[in-house]
């Protein structure tokens, strides 16, 4: 190779086999072909390497997710849980998502069941910057989606799809988040609860 661009991230979480050390490789940046050298967090005992097709090198480094761990959940996934949770608890979150989440004419209006989807991920996402992974399509490596990223898109089609806006060309898929950071907003909504019984 005639240069080496290369870039890492460290190992972040707990547990073997969960975030990656990634080494990206090219000959060009614009080569469209980058090999990604995956070494885990504990003594570097996993190496391995493949190549994908992307159009550039990213202008930092991407922390790539092992989509093969359990402790993922899709964000559609989530955002289902967590609306059902708070319409079994008369949470007024469930009611707001279903009260606010839709548009039409210019307005808001009550939500169909995507819009209530879509409401309920954006709550995931923004409430507390939950860390959100997903494909940028037509990449075939699901990554942590930048906040900067997550911050100008929209979720669409039932939070299957995060969409850029302001003509941001930005679309990911098969999005997901940690099934501990949604517990854990599960968790908060027995603590509004609470405040909502002492009004």
């Amino acid at each position: 190779m005639d240069a080496w661009y290369r870039s890492t991230v460290p190992a972040l979480g707990t547990g073997e086999g969960r975030y990656f050390w990634v080494t990206v490789e090219a000959s060009k940046p614009w080569s469209g072909h980058l090999c990604f050298r995956m070494q885990d967090a504990h003594g570097f005992r996993s190496y391995g390497s493949r190549k994908v097709a992307i159009s550039e090198l990213p202008n930092s480094p991407l922390l790539i997710y092992d989509t093969s761990n359990p402790d993922l959940i899709s964000m559609k996934d989530a955002a289902t849980k967590l609306y059902t949770e708070s319409r079994v608890r008369g949470h007024r979150l469930a009611s707001i998502a279903e009260k606010l989440s839709g548009w039409s004419d210019g307005g808001i209006t009550s939500g169909t069941p995507d819009d209530i989807l879509n409401y309920m991920a954006t709550y995931i996402a923004f409430s507390k910057k939950t860390p959100l992974f997903g494909r940028r399509i037509p990449s075939t490596v699901v990554e942590l989606i930048r906040w900067e990223d997550v911050r100008a898109s929209t979720f669409t089609d039932g939070a299957t799809k995060l969409e850029g806006t302001n003509n941001t060309a930005n679309v990911y898929i098969d999005l997901s988040i940690e099934a501990n950071n949604l517990e854990k907003l599960v968790q908060e909504l027995n603590v509004a609860e609470d405040a909502q019984g002492e009004e």
